[in-house]
């Protein structure tokens, strides 16, 4: 069980990047990609929610986010936190549509390094939903949850930070890159912290129980400040929506995000062309 969760998030995602080579598949392995965090992350709330309650009529602990009694307040966290892995799922893809349609108007085709950066920011939503398993009740799910969190959200933000001061000004402002690199380099000092006091935690021999207690505090509010600037690094693309409309598409090899644009002399119309 404390390894089931862990086990299924990377075989789906082992099968996305398989079928990413399309062996004469008819569905595009870039869009089952980007709904693999919509259904694992909804299993796993939904297992979370039933965890809390139990947790709450019971007695059990500890709770997910390491407040002990505050059952109800982990509850809270745990449907904030999914809500935030959906938002930051679809501004990913979003990202990624854009990205595609940049290097699509400079004559390039699809790159493998935007593929490779939105599987990293689909990684990081998973792994940040991962944390919200407690760490004595679910050990090796949650250390797989910061383990991949300190990687993949710190490589995110970082190359998303690059790209943004290597795009044209007109693009992508100045004071808005500036921002991204300071959000950037305090989610990855977070991520840092959080990963180390993770583990001094549960190496730790509870012998000091007033030691050990704020070990545990330290551990929980680096996580969850590493969550907030996360989310929030994410926030800064939501400009890049107004660009945006949004689809069902008929097939999977659709993008669900399309680029608006304007006919030549057509100051009325809108050609709504997908990417």
């Amino acid at each position: 069980m404390k390894y089931f969760f862990a086990l299924c998030i990377i075989f789906f995602n082992l099968i996305c990047f398989v079928s990413s080579f399309d062996f004469k598949m008819k569905i595009s392995a870039v869009t089952i990609m980007a709904l693999a965090p919509f259904f694992i992350i909804s299993v796993s709330f939904i297992g979370l929610l039933i965890y809390n309650m139990a947790a709450f009529f019971s007695g059990l602990a500890p709770y997910t986010s390491g407040l002990r009694d505050f059952a109800l307040a982990n509850i809270a966290f745990t449907v904030m936190h999914g809500i935030c892995c959906y938002i930051g799922a679809a501004t990913m893809y979003a990202r990624y549509t854009l990205l595609r349609h940049r290097s699509a108007e400079s004559g390039k085709k699809r790159t493998w390094a935007n593929v490779a950066l939105l599987l990293l920011g689909l990684l990081a939503c998973q792994a940040y939903f991962l944390e919200n398993f407690p760490v004595l009740a679910f050990q090796s799910a949650h250390i797989a949850g910061v383990l991949t969190a300190t990687v993949c959200a710190s490589a995110y933000t970082i190359i998303n930070t690059v790209i943004s001061y290597r795009t044209p000004p007109e693009k992508d402002g100045r004071v808005k890159c500036l921002l991204r690199l300071i959000i950037s380099v305090t989610t990855v000092f977070f991520l840092v912290i959080g990963a180390a006091f993770a583990f001094m935690f549960i190496w730790m021999a509870p012998v000091n129980t007033q030691l050990y207690e704020i070990m545990n505090i330290l551990r929980v509010t680096s996580e969850w400040l590493s969550t907030v600037t996360f989310y929030g690094y994410l926030a800064t693309f939501a400009t890049d929506f107004k660009i945006y409309g949004f689809t069902i598409p008929k097939n999977m090899k659709d993008d669900w995000f399309y680029v608006r644009t304007k006919l030549p002399g057509d100051v009325e119309a809108n050609e709504e062309s997908e990417i």
